[in-house]
């Protein structure tokens, strides 16, 4: 499995939310336009306002969440690679005290 899989399976369960949560703002965002059109223009100011808010904290919150579950795989992985060393140099050691 790639990383980019591995990270997008890890933090699925709070990446889908954020990533539905970011594609209902766009909605918001471009139905504003049809707000102005048929209605009122300060309710579909208010609209779109808060749609763009909305869309850049959930895209800020997706790219955080995301680079966080990354950098805790690496450390996983890393903290894997170091006890195999250790196992393997302690066992190198162990023959060379045998050795001598």
């Amino acid at each position: 499995m790639s990383n980019d899989k591995l990270i997008n399976h890890v933090g699925r369960p709070v990446l889908l939310p954020l990533s539905a949560l970011n594609l209902i703002s766009i909605i918001a965002l471009i139905s504003s336009v049809f707000i102005w059109i048929w209605g009122s223009g300060d309710l579909a100011w208010k609209v779109a306002v808060s749609s763009f808010i909305l869309i850049m904290v959930s895209a800020g919150l997706y790219h955080w969440v995301k680079s966080i579950v990354k950098e805790s795989l690496q450390d996983n992985s890393t903290s894997n690679l170091k006890s195999k060393f250790q196992t393997r140099l302690d066992a190198y050691m162990e023959q060379q005290t045998k050795n001598t």
